[in-house]
């Protein structure tokens, strides 16, 4: 699976990305070369969210490897909030104001079917999603540092709550591979998607708990 800093590498690049006509980015093809010049603007959008990002580490010193796509994808998430007066927040009103000026080169290209700054901004967030669940929906290669895991889960309790910072379902994967009986907090899926369902840690007290601290 890939690193967090190779996904925000990979988001920062673009490089072998591309808009489907389907509103989504996929990985480059015959069917969405297209599509790449959507890809091009968000991508120097999102290197002027970084900058603003590293300037702010410089101003408080902290270490600019604080970076990454989650952060990025947050404050490119208020801004979009902001726009879209979803939620009202004053205090980054200069900072849209700054980027939207340096972003007007970008938008100025043809084949961007009119994009205005409202619609780069919440492109960005639907090409960081596209790559982020793209490239970790894949099987992991070797599956062997989750048997440790695995096999404190079955001698230690089936009570026994375990956290993880990971997006990616390696975990699942695995425990259903070795019949581990757990609740990660998400109910059935319905219409392709798992909601967010708390409750059922509560009904399922025998067994594994897991917590995805990052979302899934």
């Amino acid at each position: 699976m890939p690193s967090t800093k190779a996904l925000t590498d990979r988001i920062m690049s673009g490089e072998g990305w591309c808009r489907h006509t389907a509103g989504i980015y996929l990985p480059s093809s015959q069917y969405c070369l297209a599509g790449v010049h959507q890809v091009k603007a968000i991508v120097g959008y999102l290197g002027l969210v970084k900058k603003e990002i590293d300037s702010f580490y410089e101003a408080y010193k902290k270490t600019s490897d604080r970076f990454n796509y989650e952060v990025l994808y947050y404050v490119v998430k208020q801004i979009d909030d902001t726009i879209r007066l979803e939620f009202e927040n004053p205090a980054i009103h200069s900072l849209i104001e700054r980027i939207k000026r340096k972003t007007a080169c970008l938008l100025n290209d043809k084949l961007l079917d009119g994009w205005d700054f409202g619609d780069l901004s919440r492109e960005s967030l639907v090409y960081i999603e596209s790559v982020v669940v793209i490239s970790l929906n894949k099987c992991p290669g070797s599956k062997i540092h989750i048997n440790a895991l695995v096999d404190a889960c079955k001698k230690l309790s089936n009570s026994l709550n375990v956290f993880t910072l990971n997006h990616d379902l390696v975990i699942e994967t695995v425990f259903r591979e070795r019949c581990v009986r757990f609740v990660d907090g998400f109910g059935k899926r319905k219409g392709g998607l798992r909601h967010w369902t708390p409750n059922l840690y509560d009904r399922y007290p025998n067994a594994i708990k897991l917590f995805k601290l990052h979302g899934s």
